[in-house]
């Protein structure tokens, strides 16, 4: 090749590389650009100006960055939520629960958080697509969204079966004539083993962005073996998925010799990302709770003794969808108890056993301490479940068990039908649980 035409190649070829170098200068400018203008544009609509637009200046790539010019337009401000449709839930109860609050600027971000909110309440068998409207006052948008009624007050009875029976029976009143208050009524009856529980909540007192809850509830495990507990605290919706709880309570309980007066506070934390309470499909939860308070002790010998008393919890759920119908569902938890030297009564321990540990019979494990975790596929239906699980704990011995599950929701009636196995059970002898209930 001569002088002449080697120096023509090279030209060439540097001017094909540096076109290339531009072309791919131009390509990674332009993604960027998009993302800047898009969280620009994202910033403004949660900001109070939701019909923001974002343009570009100019554009001289390869050799400066794109201005990016905002036009916010004028400030809008929420009106009070409306729902579309009837029902019976109080147009103020919706307005507290959408948080969002009349006079404070547009977030149109807040609205897909507002439609999930709505969903896990459990008070709605749907709730569609928020819309906006305008209000005849100046710069004022109104949020709609339709909500359609449940059935939400729930008669459950159930029961399990492995040679001996146990039964459980419930009521559950919630969101009382469309004032959000609920009231819960259970008892369980095994052997001779059994317990009640009463609880009430009250939604926003006084206006107050607070749900009050108030609790009793008695264990007995035979005639000389029990114990009695009361608390009253209130739940705080932080935001769309974070929930602070703040309780105080009081716990007495009795064994043969011993008798146990406890009085404790809790704090607890909670992120609920769930898609929906009832079945779901997809989703995060995450909890954990501290609680300190004094154990006083009397022995039948006239013995008198005050321990500190702490105990740490915390449980954890993921739900996935997979591919079509099928999903997957983790769950753990873990609690303990201290002083670890300090003497626990059996009704003061933590129960395993029916909703944990399924192959084994409800409170059929008390522990002081306590690791668990549950992996299940699920086949998702319109409005069924079935389910393969498996379950483990440690407390410190190992448990384990796997089984069967089918649950549906129709038509104001739900069941929940379980099999399930240990390692050390024959075929023929699971522990088969089955709950009924009806939705009023």
């Amino acid at each position: 090749m001569t002088m002449a035409k080697q120096k023509t190649f090279n030209t060439l070829l540097v001017t094909l590389l540096s076109a290339l170098s531009c072309m791919a200068c131009e390509a990674l400018d332009s993604l960027s650009l998009a993302r800047r203008a898009q969280e620009l544009l994202m910033y403004e609509q949660n900001h109070g100006f939701p019909f923001a637009q974002v343009h570009a200046l100019h554009s001289d790539t390869c050799t400066q960055s794109t201005d990016l010019v905002v036009e916010r337009g004028q400030g809008w401000v929420w009106a009070p939520l409306q729902r579309l449709g009837v029902g019976r839930t109080r147009d103020d109860l919706l307005v507290r629960m959408s948080l969002l609050e009349p006079g404070t600027p547009v977030a149109l971000g807040d609205l897909p958080k507002m439609q999930r909110l709505f969903a896990r309440s459990g008070w709605f068998s749907e709730v569609g697509e928020p819309k906006l409207y305008r209000s005849p006052d100046r710069n004022s948008l109104v949020p709609a969204i339709p909500l359609h009624e449940a059935l939400n007050n729930q008669a459950e009875l159930w029961f399990a079966y492995q040679k001996k029976w146990t039964g459980h029976l419930l009521l559950d009143l919630n969101n009382i004539a469309g004032t959000g208050r609920s009231l819960h009524v259970s008892g369980e009856k095994l052997d001779q083993e059994r317990s009640a529980n009463l609880s009430y909540s009250e939604p926003y007192p006084l206006g107050l962005p607070l749900v009050l809850q108030g609790e009793v509830s008695m264990d007995e495990l035979d005639s000389l073996d029990a114990i009695y507990k009361a608390s009253m605290g209130a739940t705080w919706q932080l935001d769309y998925d974070w929930l602070l709880g703040v309780h105080a309570g009081e716990e007495r309980a009795k064994a043969t010799d011993t008798s146990v007066d406890s009085k404790w506070a809790e704090c607890s934390l909670t992120e609920d990302l769930r898609d929906q309470q009832i079945l779901t499909h997809r989703g995060w939860l995450w909890n954990t709770s501290l609680r300190g308070g004094t154990r006083r002790i009397r022995d039948s010998e006239g013995g008198d003794t005050t321990w500190p008393l702490a105990q740490v919890s915390a449980n954890w759920g993921l739900w996935l969808p997979l591919v079509s119908h099928l999903g997957w569902a983790g769950e753990a938890s873990g609690a303990a108890l201290w002083p670890v030297q300090s003497h626990f009564l059996n009704a003061e321990l933590f129960e395993l056993g029916g909703s944990k540990l399924a192959g084994y019979w409800p409170a059929s494990i008390r522990t002081r301490a306590y690791t668990y975790a549950r992996s299940s596929l699920l086949w998702n239906f319109t409005h069924s479940q079935a389910s393969v699980f498996a379950e483990g704990a440690h407390v410190p011995h190992n448990y384990a068990c796997y089984g069967l599950g089918w649950a549906q929701e129709r038509s104001g009636t739900g069941i929940d039908l379980r099999l399930a196995w240990t390692p050390e059970s024959a075929f023929l002898e699971a522990l088969v649980s089955l709950t009924v209930h009806t939705r009023f």
